[in-house]
């Protein structure tokens, strides 16, 4: 019996060590504040778990790509606060963020919302604009409990006024997805 225990601590353990390898929690969150640069955004709503998001985003990218439209960079933008709705009533914009350059759209950029429409994906662009930037290497799964109090703690010590919801952006660096973390911040900001 006592071998028993032994040997399952030991595998708690070793799965605990793993995890916290494996999804990052040892790495570092880089938090300061910027700017979130222009992006314009082809996606589909998503309705559910935040975590559930991931083939949603494949489909986007997959359907693009088919058309020539290779996505380097996908997004998940969090609408609802997971504190205050259901699971399964969550909402979230998911799918591809091309970066933006000007405030007129390009003529790849209008290929890119004709091709977007044809698909049935919404198409969007986002100017750039002051915000709170957090990046991390780690798994974005871990975002919520690592990264979020992190940039909530720079908002509140420099009392920063919230535009609008997070938008999370991931870039697959080899074997490591590099996640960049935008919290909008109202064009006019003091801090004392």
């Amino acid at each position: 019996m006592k071998w028993l225990v032994l040997s399952v601590l030991t595998l708690i353990f070793w799965v605990v060590l793993y995890l916290y390898l494996y999804l990052g929690f040892f790495k570092s969150v880089d938090v300061r504040v910027g700017e979130m640069p222009g992006f314009v955004l082809v996606y589909k709503d998503h309705i559910g778990p935040y975590h559930q998001i991931n083939e949603s985003l494949k489909t986007v990218e997959e359907a693009l790509y088919k058309k020539g439209f290779p996505c380097s960079k996908t997004f998940g933008e969090f609408l609802d606060d997971p504190n205050e709705i259901s699971e399964d009533r969550l909402r979230s914009h998911v799918g591809c963020a091309f970066d933006k350059k000007g405030s007129q759209l390009s003529v790849a950029e209008e290929k890119i919302r004709k091709v977007s429409k044809d698909l049935g994906y919404q198409f969007d662009f986002r100017r750039a604009k002051p915000a709170v930037v957090a990046k991390f290497q780690g798994s974005p799964a871990i975002g919520p409990f690592k990264v979020y109090p992190k940039m909530e703690e720079v908002i509140l010590d420099q009392r920063l006024a919230k535009e609008g919801p997070v938008i999370e952006v991931y870039e697959v660096q080899g074997d490591e997805v590099l996640t960049t973390y935008y919290q909008p911040l109202a064009d006019h900001q003091t801090s004392d």
